[in-house]
C-alpha cells in the first residue's frame, strides 16, 4: 500500500487505525532477520508492507496485523513441528531404537541439510528434554544421535549440565547409556 504524501497517509490513518504500521528496522529486529529480508517477505507478498513519500524522504513500514497473522502461523507451524518430533521419538523410544538427528528431523519437515533446521532441531530436542525432565526425571533427547558417531552431539551433554544431570568431570558415555536406559524403560512400561 503506497501513499504519495505524509499528509495522504496521516489523513487514511486517521479514518482507519489499521492503517498504523511498524518500521522494517524493527520488523527486522523482532524477527531475527535482516532489514531487506522483511522487504523481500513483502515482495513476495507475505506481509503486507506500507510506503508513504515524504518531500525528503520514503517511510516503509508494516502492517502490524499482517505481521501478526505471520507470526501466528509461524508459532503453530512450530508447535506442529515440536509434536511430529516428540512423537518420533515416543516412538523410537517405545521400541527401543535410538534414531539419528536426520531421522528425528525428517517427519517435521526439517533437513540435516539447512542450518536453520538443524537450529531450530536443537532448540526442540531441549525442550523435550526439559519436559521430559520435569514430567519422567528423564532426557528424551538421549535417544538422538549423530550418524558418524552414534552419539548426541555436543549440545546434549551441555543441556545435561545445565539442568544438573551431568556433574563436571563425571563420564559423558557413561551418563548418555544411563540416560538411554532410562527412556527405553520409561516408554515400554505399560501406561497406568
Amino acid at each position: 500500500m503506497q501513499f504519495k504524501s505524509v499528509t495522504a497517509y496521516l489523513k487514511a490513518l486517521r479514518d482507519n487505525p489499521d492503517l498504523a504500521m511498524i518500521p522494517l528496522s524493527m520488523v527486522a529486529e523482532w524477527k531475527g532477520i535482516s532489514r531487506s529480508a522483511v522487504s523481500e517477505q513483502v515482495k513476495s507478498g507475505n506481509l503486507e508492507g506500507i510506503e508513504i513519500k515524504g518531500k525528503n524522504k520514503v517511510w516503509r513500514g508494516i502492517r502490524p496485523q499482517a505481521l501478526f497473522v505471520q507470526e501466528a502461523g509461524i508459532e503453530a507451524q512450530s508447535r506442529q513441528r515440536r509434536d511430529q518430533v516428540r512423537t518420533t521419538l515416543a516412538q523410537a523410544a517405545a521400541t527401543g531404537q535410538q534414531i539419528s538427528y536426520g531421522e528425528a528431523m525428517a517427519p517435521a519437515g526439517l533437513s540435516s541439510r539447512n542450518p536453520r533446521d538443524r537450529a531450530e532441531i536443537g532448540t526442540l530436542l531441549s525442550e523435550l528434554s526439559r519436559e521430559s525432565l520435569a514430567g519422567q526425571g528423564i532426557l528424551i533427547s538421549a535417544i538422538v544421535v549423530q550418524k558418524t558417531t552414534g552419539r548426541p552431539n555436543a549440545q546434549f551433554f551441555a543441556l545435561a549440565r545445565e539442568l544438573g544431570c551431568l556433574r563436571n568431570g563425571a563420564d559423558e558415555a557413561t551418563f548418555w547409556h544411563d540416560q538411554k536406559a532410562r527412556v527405553f524403560r520409561a516408554f515400554s512400561a505399560p501406561s497406568k
